[in-house]
């Protein structure tokens, strides 16, 4: 005889909330119509408390009775399948627990918000989740599920061919695995370059997905369930895609994993790098990730040997250098030649758009700022000016020490290059491609392309010359990582050229110019690295921050000081225009990575015993939270 299991009849419920206080479950009666399709794991619609909105959360756990001895609200709807496997749930649990955040807030980043029109395609993909038998709410992860995979990092040349062939060779194993199932995961940063590889899958025959910023609710919702049910087998994406719930996910590819777009700019600030390393460990699958450069997080991976690394850093390209020029030089002027003379486009980046970056009184030489927020001013047009940081328009420039309406402007964007080659280049069609006016794609007659980092055209040829005009301003940009990213953006503007593509960087100093020349990134990277050593900078040390209130801060520093590896850096103001209340105060701590979960666990415990304190936003009049938490702050120095 076989005996019938019984119905859950209370489900525990984790709400889609970022309040602290609200950091658990709680028990919901389960209506007899969900009885039969709610999952550990589903999502469903809830109530925190009479006349309150409902609200989206995800089932923990389902049993018969609950501890609570009152009566309890019932759910009010219930997605037909679960849509959080238990591995994905165990990866969102170690993360929350590693930034000391809400594990709703990591679930919100997992899981698209549903949309109406794809209630019909929730029933599709349940019979397929039946019909393939993909994992269930039962099927917890094993010791021998936890077996991780390959970890590789392989250096491709750089250069459009490069790309091309590193993204051939992926199509080829998707081809090899497409009868048996297998899920494959390809993120790059930014939706030029997924639509580039998108295009190399396509030209090989390979149906693959795009789940990009690009696409509407209902778009995003509707390739997450194609993901759950298997009915996308390859998909190309960026930072969200990395929490994709694929069946059978074997082969996960991260392009370029030192792209600043890889990290989340909101709280909790997760890194792609460091959730693809947690879920492989969870998972198992094999981790490969690839790029022109390596990033110094994958040095030290691969130092370690945590990592293991494929080929050698090369390039087709022909690089030369001038050290003092910062405009054209004969050889910018014979390369952009000789590129035209062959049918080819040349590039020419530039470090800024607009016309100028900045204003410099005529009189007493005081940077021109704005009145908002203190940052300079630029110009957009030739009478349109703004300010670079809150975009705040600038109707007329006054000095604000000697009250002067002259100025000079300093260096030049894109759109006064463009007009400045026009002149060396009289007759030749030039466009410029800027964030505010991007192109897509370069023309297929011979053009200079004026355009800013980021926003390169794809060109199907392959660009015939690069020019980098003031290369030493991305070496002087804020911020302990400008060396680095300037590095990483130039290689990724020269993997758009054509094999032998020649390469001139103008204004680079001398021993970084013949580093680049000879392409010693793996040098680079590892002397750069050993110095951060010496100073227990990222990525050998990790640096937290957390900001609050000044009394908050001073003591939640005096209470970490007896925390063993921990080292406070110090306490320091927050600049008014940046602060989100009066008197706000920030503290940096330095800590190795394995302290990184104890240190978690206990600014976790401060934001909790502050609950009662949370201050109000001093714009908006809102409350925010009392200690607001970075465990891996980029911008900190």
């Amino acid at each position: 005889m076989q005996l019938e299991v019984s119905k859950p009849l209370v489900a525990s419920v984790r709400p889609d909330s970022d309040l602290p206080q609200l950091d658990r479950d709680f028990d919901y009666e389960i209506p007899e119509q969900f009885s039969n399709q709610i999952r550990v794991g589903s999502e469903v619609s809830i109530r925190l408390g009479k006349g309150a909105s409902p609200i989206r959360g995800f089932v923990r756990q389902l049993k018969q009775t609950s501890e609570f001895a009152g009566k309890l609200s019932v759910i009010e709807s219930c997605s037909p399948i679960a849509v959080i496997p238990p591995r994905l749930m165990v990866l969102c649990e170690q993360l929350a627990h590693r930034h000391a955040c809400n594990l709703a807030e990591i679930l919100s980043l997992c899981v698209p918000v549903p949309a109406v029109r794809v209630a019909n395609k929730l029933n599709r993909s349940l019979e397929a989740i039946e019909h393939s038998g993909s994992e269930s709410e039962h099927d917890a992860p094993t010791e021998s599920a936890a077996t991780p995979g390959k970890r590789i990092f392989s250096a491709v040349e750089c250069s459009r061919k490069g790309f091309h062939e590193f993204f051939a060779q992926v199509a080829n194993l998707a081809a090899q695995t497409r009868d048996s199932a297998v899920g494959i995961l390809i993120l790059a940063a930014d939706d030029r370059t997924q639509s580039r590889i998108k295009a190399i899958l396509d030209d090989a025959g390979i149906q693959s997905s795009l789940f990009s910023s690009t696409l509407t609710r209902s778009q995003r919702y509707s390739v997450y369930l194609d993901a759950l049910s298997g009915a996308a087998k390859v998909i190309i994406g960026g930072r969200s895609a990395s929490f994709l719930p694929l069946a059978n996910l074997e082969h996960v590819f991260v392009w370029d994993d030192g792209d600043p777009n890889f990290v989340d700019r909101a709280a909790p600030y997760l890194a792609v790098r460091e959730v693809v390393a947690l879920r492989q460990q969870i998972e198992g699958f094999d981790l490969q990730m690839a790029g022109f450069v390596p990033s110094l997080s994958v040095t030290r991976w691969i130092q370690t040997g945590f990592v293991e690394m494929q080929h050698e850093f090369t390039t087709s390209c022909k690089i030369s250098f001038n050290v003092g020029s910062t405009k054209f030089s004969r050889q910018s002027v014979s390369s952009i030649k000789d590129a035209l003379s062959a049918g080819k486009n040349a590039l020419v980046i530039a470090p800024t758009p607009g016309f100028t970056d900045s204003f410099y009184c005529s009189q007493c030489n005081e940077r021109a700022a704005c009145r908002f927020c203190g940052s300079s001013i630029r110009a957009a047009s030739s009478n349109e000016l703004a300010c670079r940081t809150c975009n705040a328009p600038v109707p007329v420039l006054s000095c604000r020490a000697c009250k002067s309406s002259e100025f000079d402007s300093g260096s030049g964007g894109a759109a006064r290059l463009s007009q400045e080659i026009g002149r060396i280049f009289p007759g030749v069609a030039i466009r410029e491609s800027t964030g505010s006016s991007p192109l897509a794609d370069a023309p297929s007659q011979a053009t200079i392309i004026v355009s800013t980092v980021g926003v390169v055209p794809e060109d199907n040829r392959g660009y015939g010359a690069i020019v980098f005009l003031e290369a030493q301003r991305f070496l002087r940009r804020e911020g302990l990582y400008a060396r680095e990213e300037a590095l990483r953006s130039w290689s990724s503007v020269i993997g758009y050229g054509t094999a032998g593509c020649r390469v001139v960087f103008e204004g680079l100093p001398q021993a970084l110019g013949q580093d680049l020349s000879l392409w010693n990134h793996w040098k680079l990277a590892t002397t750069e690295l050993q110095e951060r050593a010496e100073l227990s900078f990222p990525p050998i040390h990790r640096l937290a921050s957390v900001t609050g209130g000044e009394q908050h801060i001073r003591n939640l520093a005096e209470s970490l000081s007896t925390l063993e590896g921990i080292r406070l850096m110090g306490v320091t103001q927050v600049q008014d225009s940046k602060s989100q209340i009066e008197g706000e105060a920030k503290l940096v701590i330095s800590y190795p990575h394995k302290a990184t979960a104890k240190l978690a666990e206990r600014l976790r415990e401060e934001q909790l015993r502050l609950l009662g304190t949370a201050p109000k936003n001093k714009r908006n009049g809102r409350f925010v939270r009392p200690l607001r938490v970075n465990m891996d702050d980029m911008k900190v120095i």
